[in-house]
């Protein structure tokens, strides 16, 4: 079966964005040893990958990637505070959960993803 083996976050700042997904998600960063301009990401799951410099952003459909949140309200009021922007706010889906789309301070989009049974405490 193929499966994801890993994600790499473009952006144009590193720092910035450590500061960015670090203060939504938790995820944590540290060197590669032997790149530049690159920094391992650990989101704690299974899934890790790479934070990239890029000199600008790509501008393409591209593939969206969802991040499963417990709480997504408080994770929009993190995207504002850290000067984010929601790209698509948030919207039932039926029998399902909750979802909304995000970006990054230089507009890179993830999905977030509350389902039902993953109820805000």
């Amino acid at each position: 079966m193929n499966h994801f083996s890993f994600i790499e976050i473009p952006t144009t700042d590193l720092k910035r964005a450590q500061r960015f997904y670090g203060a939504i998600f938790g995820w944590t960063f540290r060197p590669l040893p032997g790149t530049e301009g690159k920094l391992a990401l650990d989101t704690g799951g299974s899934l890790n990958g790479f934070l990239i410099r890029v000199p600008r952003m790509r501008r393409s459909a591209g593939i969206l990637l969802f991040v499963e949140v417990p709480d997504i309200d408080s994770v929009l009021k993190k995207v504002r505070r850290a000067r984010g922007t929601i790209v698509e706010p948030k919207r039932e889906v039926p029998d399902r959960g909750w979802t909304a789309v995000i970006a990054s301070f230089d507009g890179c989009a993830l999905g977030l993803w509350q389902p039902y049974w993953f109820q805000a405490a």
